[in-house]
């Protein structure tokens, strides 16, 4: 036995939960001081608190409930009202209703070609600003706008 699993089970040990750690005990605190305090501060401290354990108030309520369990009769299936059955079927009718009911069809949406080439050039628009001071970087930007036009839309145009 080293430190820690003293530590670990003395309090155990003293409490009469583990008696097979005696011998392991006595020969660790035999050799270690610190640990042997420990133990005796441990058996002072329990021996303080036996007085403030508390005896069991309450009696064990598990045989007889288990014994009323097992002789009481069993009570009809059906005790709830009638209105509750009913209750129950209407919402079931109404669930039914709304979830079978024809659904409209999905109306397949059509655009014109100039929409079509209207949405394209905004979305080719829809681009980092150039940067005026770099009329390289700007005629660059011009151009690729110009390419994604062209291929989206499908002719080469001037891009504006």
């Amino acid at each position: 036995m080293n430190c820690r699993d003293l530590e670990k089970n003395s309090a155990a040990w003293l409490q009469g939960r583990r008696p097979e750690l005696a011998e392991s005990i006595a020969e660790h605190t035999g050799k270690c001081s610190r640990c042997a305090l420990l133990l005796r501060e441990e058996k002072a401290l329990l021996e303080s608190l036996a007085p403030l354990r508390a005896e069991p108030t309450a009696p064990d309520l598990w045989p007889d409930l288990y014994e009323r369990i097992r002789t009481t009769t069993p009570h009809r299936a059906a005790t709830r009202p009638w209105y509750a059955f009913a209750l129950t079927g209407a919402v079931a009718a109404a669930l039914a209703f709304v979830s079978l009911r024809p659904q409209e069809p999905v109306r397949e949406l059509t655009l014109a070609p100039e929409d079509e080439v209207r949405i394209v050039r905004m979305a080719a628009d829809v681009l980092p600003a150039p940067d005026p001071a770099d009329d390289a970087g700007y005629e660059g930007m011009r151009a690729t706008r110009s390419a994604r036009q062209a291929i989206l839309i499908g002719y080469a145009g001037d891009g504006e």
